[in-house]
């Protein structure tokens, strides 16, 4: 994941991603959870469609 600046709780984000198989990014809205300095982030996505969901399970699955 690319980092962009100073990211606060409750900012509405696109996190985009590629995933095996695809040949085109996927995207999807997210809204940020919480927040460790130089560890990551937490989010939850919104408004997912049935083809990202497929890709983060199957990213996830695959580790």
């Amino acid at each position: 994941m690319r980092k962009i600046g100073h990211i606060r709780l409750g900012v509405r984000i696109i996190v985009k991603f590629r995933a095996a198989g695809l040949e085109q990014p996927l995207s999807a809205p997210a809204v940020v959870r919480w927040v460790e300095p130089g560890r990551g982030m937490g989010v939850q996505f919104e408004s997912v469609r049935p083809l990202v969901i497929w890709a983060l399970q199957k990213e996830l699955k695959e580790g």
